[in-house]
């Protein structure tokens, strides 16, 4: 269960054992937005249909949304684990009852029915398809495991630097993990591939640390006020500020011109676009905790936390199902293609939530958290007495 923050009276955001309603909400965006991306499937004709893919191509910062959140969840979840003696083995079981079932089905499904290819897969099996995706020409259909091998690889380490970092020292952790992408990116912003730069994990902690600064700083009640008073505006301009810098660069005429008067205009963008982005988004995930805004009351709509409970399926699912589109003329194709591809990935993620995953998820009972393991004990006492 995610652990809600709240905010009291004169007390800043602070950790409290509630459902956060928000988070689903936040999931349903991130999903909904790569989605959005990858059906957007059609052939533009002419005028304002030239632009639609810049407009659309935003949609690939729902990653970095996943990120972020990912970060925040996972360092509040060990924070308040860190004194329980299976911090190790629960954390990592439930990762592997949420992650491991669908994704490794999926897997089996695709090589042994229907590409029984003998090309190298290990790296897929070990949540390491990010440097082929990186490097090498993939398996269109899980050419967008790479994001969650990003993840499985910070699930590896994260846990570890959080058990040994002392509490009032996480935060500046969490400050060096999410600057570190950016300093790394800049000796190689000019010659590298665009995939490179997009695909391996050492470049694309930004969302991470992000996440895990808003965790720890919460743990700490140490988030500055301004901060959580401005949280919305902060978010509007980071995020505004971002899409600006890189619907300039990608609109082809405005592209042409720019790049070619000043490039350091382009290596700016692909430096720090990601930590722009990360920090855009974890503004607005402070906001939506604070419950007074907005962003809070849109996140809790109930279609939209729908898509974000069923947001790891839809994710998984997908990208096949893009490939039953094929690209046509015109902006009512795009509609049509992004509803019914939109609606299909849903219906998909709901089988496989039924068939497969919550089953799996009651395999959770044997790694409690922290709160839950307290609750059960107290369960057990009220009865007994």
């Amino acid at each position: 269960m995610a652990t809600a923050a709240v905010l009291k009276p004169d007390a800043g955001l602070v950790v409290r054992e509630e459902r956060i309603p928000e988070l689903d909400g936040i999931r349903g965006v991130a999903v909904l937005l790569v989605l959005i991306v990858h059906f957007a499937i059609f052939t533009a004709t002419s005028g304002i249909d030239r632009f639609i893919p810049t407009f659309v191509g935003l949609g690939a910062t729902g990653v970095d949304l996943f990120f972020v959140l990912s970060g925040f969840l996972i360092t509040g979840i060990l924070i308040r684990s860190k004194t329980s003696p299976e911090y190790f083995t629960h954390f990592y079981g439930r990762r592997v009852v949420r992650i491991f079932p669908l994704y490794y089905a999926y897997l089996v499904i695709y090589f042994c029915f229907v590409n029984r290819t003998s090309l190298p897969q290990l790296h897929y099996w070990l949540y390491l398809s990010n440097w082929k995706t990186a490097f090498g020409k993939d398996f269109v259909p899980l050419a967008h495991f790479w994001s969650l091998s990003i993840e499985e690889q910070f699930y590896l380490v994260w846990p570890m630097i959080v058990y040994l970092v002392p509490a009032w020292m996480l935060p500046r952790a969490c400050v060096i993990l999410a600057l570190s992408s950016t300093l790394v990116r800049l000796p190689f912003v000019v010659n590298s591939p665009a995939n490179v730069l997009y695909q391996l994990t050492i470049f694309r902690l930004d969302g991470l640390g992000v996440g895990a600064l808003i965790a720890a700083c919460m743990a700490n009640n140490s988030i500055p006020a301004v901060v959580e008073s401005w949280a919305g505006r902060l978010a509007g301009f980071f995020l505004s500020f971002a899409a600006l810098l890189q619907l300039t660069l990608t609109t082809n005429t405005a592209a042409s011109i720019l790049k070619s008067a000043l490039r350091s205009f382009e290596i700016f963008e692909r430096a720090f676009f990601p930590l722009l982005i990360s920090l855009g988004f974890g503004a607005l995930l402070i906001n939506c905790i604070r419950k007074d805004g907005a962003a809070s009351f849109v996140m809790r709509f109930g279609w939209l936390r729908s898509f974000g409970k069923y947001s790891y399926g839809i994710y998984v699912l997908h990208f096949p199902i893009t490939m039953l589109f094929k690209p046509r003329l015109g902006v009512a194709s795009l509609v049509v293609t992004e509803i019914v591809g939109i609606g299909l990935s849903y219906c998909a993620a709901l089988v496989s939530w039924n068939l497969l995953e919550k089953h799996c998820l009651k395999m959770k009972r044997y790694f409690p958290t922290p709160e839950a393991g307290a609750r059960r004990k107290a369960a057990s006492s009220s009865s007994s007495s």
